[in-house]
């Protein structure tokens, strides 16, 4: 687990979508965790938005020559670059808002237990069964909380996202037959779920679109809403066989994340001036 130190020297790159796939992990677990690095993300955010008021400062001619030909003349050894290169830029400028990752946050939870209601309302088939109840619960929960979070932990959420359908599959699959058509029609309710919760955050974040925050949400977002699919589904799907769940149940929203990843490895860094 990275410590609050290493937190702090991670900030740019976090900001700017850079770490890998472990590093980012590693450092939304501790952003969970760690309430005094949650307020230093929030104090660096709260700082960007107020930068960004302000004017920007003018500079007198002559002030800004003889500044000019003070750093041509400023001679820096070797090491003292290095030590500068090392040192974050001022990554936090590039953060969103507060209140842009609350409205994402709202946007996406609200998408994922509309999801959910308008499936369990809709379809002919309930499951009576308390364990497929408790199952579905527990899936809910966890595409409620993908979709909250979506902003900061996408590659995270993508896996806790696969590992729920995964481990729903497992506890309350039984025997029986692959069945193909209703397969197909479970597929397509969870990638339109997925589309559903991904563009109710893109509604949320579509000014932002260019940045790092944007960039990680709308792929988590579109877990998130295979998950909730996978949910409803746990309740309304009348096959509960092991195959059909694995293939179809977890295969959808492994298809999904799928796509997440390649849309987040396509999707355009943001750039900084």
């Amino acid at each position: 687990m990275l410590t609050c130190k290493q937190i702090t020297e991670l900030v740019t790159d976090y900001a700017e979508g850079h770490l890998g796939f472990q590093d980012r992990l590693r450092f939304g677990f501790h952003i969970a965790l760690c309430p005094h690095c949650r307020a230093y993300v929030r104090q660096l955010e709260t700082t960007a938005r107020a930068l960004r008021k302000l004017p920007e400062p003018e500079i007198p001619p002559e002030l800004m020559d003889d500044l000019l030909r003070r750093f041509d003349g400023w001679k820096v050894s070797p090491r003292a670059t290095a030590r500068h290169a090392a040192v974050p830029k001022a990554a936090f400028l590039s953060l969103a808002p507060p209140r842009e990752g609350w409205s994402l946050a709202l946007a996406s939870v609200l998408a994922v237990l509309a999801s959910l209601a308008l499936i369990v309302a809709l379809a002919s088939h309930r499951s009576r069964s308390s364990t497929d109840w408790t199952v579905a619960s527990a899936l809910a929960a966890s595409a409620v909380a993908l979709a909250a979070v979506a902003s900061r932990f996408s590659l995270g959420g993508v896996v806790a996202g696969v590992s729920a359908a995964l481990l729903a599959a497992l506890l309350a699959g039984g025997e029986g037959p692959l069945a193909l058509a209703t397969g197909l029609h479970c597929l397509g309710i969870e990638i339109a779920t997925a589309a559903a919760v991904a563009g109710a955050a893109w509604l949320a974040i579509r000014r932002g679109l260019a940045s790092s925050r944007a960039r990680h949400a709308l792929p988590a977002a579109a877990v998130a809403g295979a998950l909730a699919g996978d949910a409803a589904l746990q309740i309304t799907c009348g096959a509960n066989a092991l195959p059909h769940l694995l293939v179809f149940h977890v295969g959808g929203v492994l298809v999904v994340a799928a796509g997440a990843l390649l849309t987040l490895r396509a999707w355009p860094r943001p750039t900084h001036s």
